[in-house]
């Protein structure tokens, strides 16, 4: 390790020149493909936002209506329910159809019942927590 990725264990924090060397760090993916899950709003949301600042192309999926632009570019909304086996197909294959699959980010909410206490394994689905 060098001095610009060391971890000062003396005082238990990084040092002037490693914050520096951190906050140079830019995280570019220009010519990848990702798709996020549950992209309308919420964490979804600004998963696919980072995603599309960073330079990915961003095929956006919710059940519910998905605004495209962002800020810094726009997503492929394709709206559908991820239970649906031909829906995911045909995200997968749109979204890998120029650029190949980097990454699927699932933020979509697909649980049933009391909040963590859910069924996974029944299958039902809730777009509000009981």
């Amino acid at each position: 390790m060098n001095a610009e990725t060391s971890f000062n264990k003396k005082e238990g924090s990084m040092t002037d020149t490693e914050t520096r060397a951190a906050d140079d760090l830019t995280l570019r993916l220009d010519g990848r493909s990702v798709i996020v899950t549950g992209a309308a709003s919420g964490i979804g949301r600004r998963t696919a936002e980072l995603f599309v600042e960073a330079g990915a192309t961003v095929t956006a999926c919710d059940i519910n209506p998905i605004e495209a632009a962002t800020p810094h570019g726009e997503l492929k909304p394709i709206v559908g329910d991820v239970g649906d086996e031909d829906y995911v197909e045909a995200v997968v294959a749109a979204a890998g159809a120029t650029t190949p699959l980097s990454a699927i980010i699932h933020c979509a909410g697909i649980f049933d019942g009391p909040g963590l206490d859910a069924d996974i394994r029944s299958g039902a689905r809730s777009s509000t927590p009981t």
